[in-house]
Order: structure tokens, then C-alpha cells, then sequence
């Protein structure tokens, strides 16, 4: 798993040294471009979930948007005793990401990710700070109520570091 730790510190060192560089007397960063911010949760997930992976997560580039793949580990013990339980056999589970830069455009009618409170959805928006753009995120593949919130904690945690 340190061979996987060094690729994920790499990758997001390969994202933030730029900004960081360039805007080093900036009260702000700039924002990350979709490629980055997929780049760095696919990277935070595989931190995350390195117990759970056969590999690394990867994304892919999609009409419009995303997809951060994660190759999840079967664990049948774990599966048949967790409340939340992941995979009972080798799977994927996939994580997409739409970015909004205008708010009013992103798809109505989906809810708005609750960080205050337990909450499970396959779809759902993520507001970061005031003025930043939107994310739809569509959960697919393997159902796992963790991957949501811990894309929603690996986006908190980018925004604070390059968006």
C-alpha cells in the first residue's frame, strides 16, 4: 500500500504545485479545472478506501463530466457483518462528477448534500463555498452508503487545498 500512497501524494503534488506557485501571494486559489478535481478524488479516494481497492482509483473523462472508478475489494466477512457493508465480492463502484459553474444550471429537482445529517442518496448536489461552482455527483455500480460521503469529504477536503 505504500507504493499506492506515494502515487496518490505524487498525483496531487502534480496538481497543487502549480497553483500553489502561481498564486502564492493570492488570498484565494484559483479554481481547479474538472480534470484536476477528478485527478485529486480519484486520488483521495484511493487514500480513503486503500484498504477496500485492488488498485488504484482512476477517472474517465465523460461527455460532459467524470467518472471516478474505484476497483473495490470483496471482503465476505466484513460484507456479511457491517451495517454498511462493502462488497462481498471484487466489483466497481463508479463516482460521477458534473460541474456547474453557474449554480442555476445544475439539474433540479436532486437534493442538496446535507453534511449535518445522515444522509444516503445515488444523486445528489454539493455546495462547497459561496461563489464556487456545483457538483452533481451519480453514484453507480457496487450501492455503498460510504462512498457518498466520503466523495463529498474528498471534495471539502480539495477545496481547501486547490479550487
Amino acid at each position: 500500500m505504500t507504493r499506492v500512497r506515494t502515487f496518490v501524494m505524487l498525483v496531487l503534488a502534480a496538481v497543487m504545485l502549480p497553483l500553489l506557485s502561481s498564486q502564492a501571494e493570492a488570498k484565494q486559489l484559483p479554481m481547479a479545472s474538472p480534470r484536476d478535481v477528478a485527478l485529486a478524488v480519484s486520488g483521495c479516494m484511493t487514500m480513503k478506501f486503500s484498504h477496500y481497492l485492488t488498485g488504484p482509483a482512476w477517472f474517465e473523462e465523460l461527455d460532459i463530466g467524470y467518472r471516478v472508478v474505484l476497483p473495490l475489494r470483496g471482503d465476505p466477512a466484513s460484507h456479511a457483518n457491517s451495517q454498511f457493508p462493502p462488497p462481498a465480492e471484487d466489483t466497481v463502484a463508479t463516482i460521477d462528477l458534473y460541474r456547474y459553474d453557474d449554480p442555476n444550471n445544475a439539474p433540479r429537482g436532486i437534493e442538496k448534500w446535507d453534511r449535518n445529517v445522515k444522509f444516503y442518496a445515488r444523486e445528489f448536489l454539493v455546495e462547497l463555498s459561496p461563489g464556487d461552482p456545483v457538483y452533481f455527483v451519480r453514484l453507480g455500480g457496487y450501492d455503498w452508503y460510504t462512498i457518498g460521503w466520503r466523495t463529498v469529504g474528498c471534495l471539502d477536503e480539495i477545496r481547501r487545498l486547490i479550487m
